[in-house]
């Protein structure tokens, strides 16, 4: 859920971002306008890419200490 969060707040800021370069472009859009623009797509893409990974890690080290837990539970429910 703090992913979702976080890639929200990203996608607000990359929309307001990317409005105001493109009004402030020339018609039509000169090469440095459009390297502005694709310079904010970048860094939005990054940014997201950044929120899900840390989200996932934070995921796997939760699944993997749960696991531990169980493989440790059962390990002395095993023993005689």
């Amino acid at each position: 859920m703090t992913a979702e969060l976080k890639i929200t707040q990203l996608r607000h800021d990359f929309e307001y971002a990317w409005q105001t370069a493109r009004a402030s472009a020339d018609v039509p859009a000169s090469n440095q306008d459009v390297v502005a623009l694709l310079t904010l797509a970048r860094q939005f893409v990054l940014a997201v890419d950044a929120a899900v990974a840390e989200e996932t890690g934070a995921w796997t080290a939760e699944f993997q200490s749960a696991l531990e837990r169980a493989e440790q539970s059962l390990e002395r429910s095993a023993r005689p």
